[in-house]
Formats: structure tokens, C-alpha cells, sequence
């Protein structure tokens, strides 16, 4: 199970606008010898990497009375927000997204959420 995003995922939400700080983990970088012996200095590196925890924080739980729903099959992982409406007995959605890894659904649903002037971000 894909438990956290690339790095190009990750940068692609920051550039939507999502605040780097949210992400709970980061590159280490590439050690490399300095003059002196034994010493090394961190070259790159720390580049935030966004985790499955980290996107369900992130998510809006509602919009406009549509929560946040996860569906599980034996093909994937459906996530979506879901109104259901008593007076017409049947279900909603928006912003529905399918994938076989769970954070590529919630991924694909934040981007959704971001596009959509659903979520708050850093950007406005």
C-alpha cells in the first residue's frame, strides 16, 4: 500500500497553493564528503513529501452539506462528496475520484478540491 506521495506530487499541490508546512515528511537530501575527514555536508534534500495522513487532514470533511465519503472495492478506492436527499431517496456526488492506491484518490480529489475553490490555500 502507497503511503505517501512523490516528490513531484507533493510540489504540484504546493504549487495549487496547499502550504508546504502540512506535509509530515521531507527528503534527506545526499551526503557528500567534505575536505575534512569524516565530515560531510547535506547536499539538497528536504523537499516536503506529503503522506495518506497528511491528505486526509487536508480534505475538506464537508462542502455544502456533501461529506467526504471513501468506498472501498476489490478494484480500488472510490472517494467522492456525498449529499443523500430523503426527499428523492437517492445520493449525490461530487468531485469523485477513483484509484487503485487510496492517497492517489485523495490526491486526484485534493487537486479537485484546490481547482474548485473548495479548500482554503495559500495562494489567495
Amino acid at each position: 500500500m502507497k503511503t505517501q506521495l512523490t516528490v513531484e506530487e507533493s510540489a504540484h499541490l504546493i504549487e495549487l497553493g496547499v502550504d508546504a508546512k502540512l506535509a509530515s515528511k521531507h527528503t534527506l537530501g545526499v551526503q557528500t564528503p567534505t575536505d575534512i575527514p569524516n565530515v560531510y555536508h547535506k547536499v539538497g534534500g528536504g523537499e516536503p513529501i506529503f503522506s495518506l495522513s497528511d491528505l486526509l487532514s487536508i480534505l475538506p470533511k464537508e462542502i455544502d452539506d456533501y461529506h467526504l465519503s471513501i468506498e472501498v472495492s476489490n478494484k480500488g478506492y472510490d472517494v467522492d462528496y456525498e449529499l443523500w436527499d430523503s426527499i428523492e431517496d437517492r445520493t449525490f456526488f461530487m468531485g469523485s475520484s477513483f484509484a487503485p492506491e487510496l492517497i492517489d484518490a485523495l490526491y486526484q480529489l485534493l487537486i479537485w478540491c484546490l481547482e474548485n475553490g473548495h479548500l482554503k490555500n495559500e495562494k489567495k
